[in-house]
């Protein structure tokens, strides 16, 4: 979809330049369409952005026009004989494979951002051109891929429990007899596999999870074969293994662990990046990060501490304000902090059995927490104070917290957005006086941070701030990696 989308931009690009031209030569697209002799709808679409003419017209309509290719045109659309009609070249030579030999030819870097259906289409198609379903000689199952180029090499797959998944998940084009007979061969075989083990270290948390209990006694429950003896802290444990050890625990941590999607293996190397001071963690493309007890996000921050208000001892009262997310986004951030499961699955629907367990458990528990959203957008200090004088009087006079997310998204009564931000935080700074109750209000910070040297966060990149810090008590900047405090008199 991307290379369609970008294939699209470069002819609506190439119409806004046509216009323009056509408008400095006071030329009207009829005039124009009678001068190269071809119908003024055929011009009117050129103009629009809908159609790109082929090569030849498109150099007579250089050389009417008296301009360069490249005026008109992105670098390599001018080249294109007859693009609106044949996109496949235009977007082999985007994805640099057009004329490229066996050897050459590698997998694009966008077929790595896409989504996991589609990857899965991806790998059917490209199993189905070099790729392969056997049964060997030995008995032994399995698929595979080769390909002369360098990069993908050879792979073979021999594991059962990956056979199954490609074979469910994936398939093959065009070879789904071989895949058949591959599926049935496997259906009564049990698989031995020496691969994604988990690491030996979870004996350790599976000893705090039994407690007292015996291994022998474990085992037994759990249905193990030889429960005498299961090597305890000697080998690494399979998935399988960790998982019915687990389900007779009833530990959900651990289940998870057995059926997490990180493929465990030996770590090779790490190779040293250097070091880089950092104040937001957004990574670029597909990289990532691993991050321990990291805050990295304003908003899971502050819903974080409402959560806690509101889940305490005292069970107090918390109202949050959100401008920027719909209460279903905030909720389901909150559930999956709850449930501990990974956010990205939760909204995806990929929750293994196992899970649903937590989930309901988490679901039961954030019923009963006196937490309520209102993602009312564009509100004002004075609708904020009214919800907030009735919910106090709904729950007894108590409140705990109110949060805000976030400041630059309310509205005003002021052209000047300086000074209006600077009125709303008065007024939320005398609301909070007014009914005792602490109020936390997110704030953007401005982009010439990035212009400095030195972009470490000061209070004056509080974007359009005002009087923002003169009217908070406290001021925190969320910098990723710590989180200085400045106490106000």
């Amino acid at each position: 979809m991307g290379d369609r989308d970008s294939y699209k931009d470069k002819i609506s690009f190439f119409g806004l330049n046509l216009q323009k031209v056509l408008k400095e030569q006071h030329l009207y697209v009829k005039e124009f369409a009678k001068i190269l002799k071809v119908s003024p709808d055929l011009a009117s679409d050129w103009v629009l952005g809908l159609a790109f003419p082929k090569q030849k017209l498109f150099s007579r309509i250089c050389e009417t026009l008296d301009v360069a290719p490249k005026k008109l045109a992105s670098p390599g659309l001018e080249a294109i004989n007859t693009l609106h009609q044949n996109p496949l070249r235009f977007w082999l030579e985007e994805l640099g494979l057009m004329g490229k030999n066996a050897h050459q030819k590698t997998v694009p870097d966008i077929v790595f951002k896409l989504e996991r259906s589609q990857v899965a289409l991806f790998l059917n198609r490209l199993f189905s051109t070099d790729g392969w379903a056997t049964l060997l000689t030995s008995g032994q199952s399995q698929l595979g891929y080769c390909s002369v180029s360098e990069g993908p090499w050879q792979i073979d797959i021999t594991d059962a429990i990956s056979i199954k998944i490609f074979i469910s998940e994936i398939g093959i084009f065009g070879k789904e007899e071989a895949l058949f007979k591959v599926k049935k061969a496997l259906e009564n075989k049990i698989s031995h596999n020496n691969r994604d083990l988990i690491p030996v270290e979870v004996w350790e948390y599976i000893a705090l999870a039994k407690g007292n209990e015996s291994w022998a006694s474990l085992a037994k429950r759990a249905g193990i074969k030889g429960y005498s003896n299961i090597h305890v802290g000697q080998r690494a444990l399979s998935r399988q293994r960790l998982l019915v050890l687990a389900t007779a625990l009833n530990n959900s941590w651990l289940k998870q662990l057995a059926d997490s999607e990180v493929y465990w293996d030996e770590i090779v190397s790490i190779e040293p990046m250097g070091n880089k001071q950092v104040y937001d963690l957004t990574i670029p493309e597909t990289h990532n990060f691993v991050a321990n007890d990291i805050c990295v996000h304003n908003t899971a921050f502050c819903t974080n501490i409402a959560h806690h208000i509101a889940a305490g001892q005292q069970k107090l009262p918390v109202a949050v304000f959100s401008l920027e997310m719909s209460k279903e986004q905030l909720v389901q951030r909150i559930l999956s902090s709850e449930a501990k499961i990974e956010s990205n699955r939760l909204r995806s629907g990929r929750i293994s059995q196992n899970e649903w367990e937590p989930i309901s458990t988490a679901i039961g528990n954030l019923s009963e927490l006196p937490l309520f959203i209102d993602d009312t957008p564009n509100i004002t200090v004075m609708e904020i104070r009214s919800k907030v004088r009735r919910l106090q009087a709904e729950q007894g006079g108590s409140l705990g917290l109110i949060l805000l997310d976030y400041l630059q998204l309310m509205e005003g009564s002021s052209d000047n957005r300086v000074q209006e931000l600077s009125r709303i935080t008065r007024s939320l700074k005398g609301l909070a006086r007014e009914i005792n109750v602490p109020i936390i209000a997110l704030s953007q910070l401005s982009r010439s941070v990035e212009a400095r040297t030195n972009k470490r966060p000061m209070m004056s990149d509080l974007r359009e701030s005002g009087c923002l810090s003169g009217d908070s008590l406290v001021t925190m900047a969320d910098s990723g990696l710590e989180v200085p405090i400045r106490d106000l008199p």
